[in-house]
């Protein structure tokens, strides 16, 4: 039996949580209020069968896997506020200066940041020791 296209990205997007539901909503830049199956609708019928597929790959991998528990994921942390404007002050930019991040970045959707955003990454060197990186979260180009 040969399923629609709709069936079968409900039947993919079921296996969420609905945390991750709200996270590609608000990717998606689509209503995330609502019950799971409210959800489910709405997203099946803006997405295509394809990023539907990609979305939930990524997903189900992170409820079994954990990527920051792989010795080559460095660190990842949102600043608050009042770091965020230390930061700024301190190397003289604006926060579009700052390298860019996308949302879609599986770190970025683990520790759930949001577009705007400044994420502290911290990478151990074998010859510096820990050195930190800043990048500013962004929404991907359509």
């Amino acid at each position: 039996m040969v399923l629609s296209v709709k069936k079968q990205k409900i039947k993919m997007l079921e296996r969420l949580l609905k945390e991750d539901l709200e996270k590609i909503a608000e990717i998606e830049h689509i209503s995330k209020k609502g019950s799971k199956q409210e959800l489910i609708n709405r997203l099946s019928g803006r997405l295509n069968l394809q990023r539907t597929r990609n979305y939930v790959k990524k997903l189900v991998l992170h409820q079994v896997f954990n990527i920051f528990d792989h010795e080559l994921v460095p660190k990842h942390r949102v600043l608050t506020q009042e770091e965020k404007k230390k930061l700024l002050e301190r190397y003289k930019v604006t926060a579009r200066q700052l390298p860019r991040i996308t949302m879609r970045d599986p770190a970025i959707l683990t520790i759930g940041a949001k577009p705007g955003d400044i994420i502290e990454i911290t990478r151990k060197s074998p010859i510096a020791g820990k050195i930190k990186y800043y990048r500013i979260v962004m929404k991907p180009k359509r």
